[in-house]
């Protein structure tokens, strides 16, 4: 448990989990279940929630900002709004993990292109989808220290 001693600003994050399948959203939500302190884990399926999210719109208006993003939806959905993401001063310190399923070496150039913090070859079967997010629990909420908001 080396990991969690070498960052001695543990506090709760938030985590946004932006999942075009639901049933995979909770598999991977259920995987942040750690040693580390995660206030809350936020799993979304819908593009325009995820825009209402991010920009404090509608039901989400006092949601505030999230410390990490899990970012899968179609890759041009995600493309899309990883550069959207990117261009906007309030989101962008925000580190985005694309998670997705191809290895189309043109798709995952574009998504460190559009300055995508990490792209992680995604499973289908559910025991790695949990085994993943807690890599990603252990390393990004761990051992790299994020911005605060």
């Amino acid at each position: 448990m080396w990991l969690y001693v070498m960052n001695d600003r543990l506090h709760p994050r938030r985590i946004l989990i932006l999942e075009s399948d639901a049933a995979q959203a909770a598999q991977i939500a259920a995987g942040f279940q750690g040693d580390v302190a995660v206030t809350e884990v936020i799993t979304i399926s819908q593009l325009e929630a995820a825009w209402d999210f991010l920009r404090g719109q509608g039901e989400y208006q006092t949601a505030g900002k999230p410390d990490l993003i899990l970012l899968n939806f179609a890759p041009a959905q995600s493309q899309s709004l990883l550069k959207t993401l990117k261009a906007d001063r309030q989101l962008r310190q925000i580190p985005v993990i694309l998670l997705n399923q191809t290895e189309d070496a043109e798709v995952i150039f574009q998504s460190y292109l559009a300055q995508g913090n990490c792209y992680v070859l995604k499973s289908a079967h559910q025991g790695d989808l949990k085994a993943i997010a807690q890599h990603i629990e252990a390393f990004w909420l761990g051992v790299a220290t994020l911005p605060t908001h």
